[in-house]
């Protein structure tokens, strides 16, 4: 989903990959060249990592990334649970937050320009779940009956048709 904004700032989500996030206020509420936070990331206890990925026309604004504690990251936190990566030119800056902390996480640019963009995703953790089978399952085809059995193991199965 593609945002446009006030001189044609855009803000691009993939809605399929979001889950608890949100945009918190509209871009076109910007100062230029002051640095004024853009977004609201909100993460759960389903959030496993989230990815921010800044680009511009020319040059990747400057970023900045305030953890629910109030904790700003300019780059790379010592732990590395908040990894910060620009390519050589600075066209683009990468952030990932490795299992981050519940909360509202702020995203703050410094003076962005026209034809900036933003896109936020994250990975949820799995989520454990089984798919269970009745002992025996009756099929019937042209009239007749076949009975099938099916025998469920912890590694793996196994059926036979009689």
């Amino acid at each position: 989903m593609d945002f446009k904004f006030k001189d044609t700032l855009s803000f691009t989500t993939r809605r399929d990959t979001l889950g608890a996030m949100r945009v918190s206020r509209k871009l076109e509420d910007l100062a230029q060249g002051a640095a004024q936070p853009v977004d609201t990331i909100i993460v759960d206890n389903t959030i496993e990592r989230v990815f921010v990925m800044i680009s511009g026309k020319t040059t990747a604004p400057v970023s900045r990334l305030t953890s629910p504690d109030g904790t700003n990251y300019d780059a790379t936190s010592p732990d590395s649970t908040v990894q910060r990566f620009s390519t050589p030119g600075n066209e683009m800056t990468a952030w990932t937050i490795v299992n981050p902390v519940e909360g509202n996480w702020i995203l703050t640019l410094t003076s962005p320009q026209e034809g900036d963009e933003v896109e936020v995703t994250s990975n949820r953790k799995s989520t454990a779940f089984a798919i269970s089978l009745p002992p025996t399952v009756q099929l019937r085809s042209h009239g007749s009956q076949q009975r099938i059995h099916h025998q469920a193991t912890k590694y793996g199965s196994s059926s036979t048709q009689t």
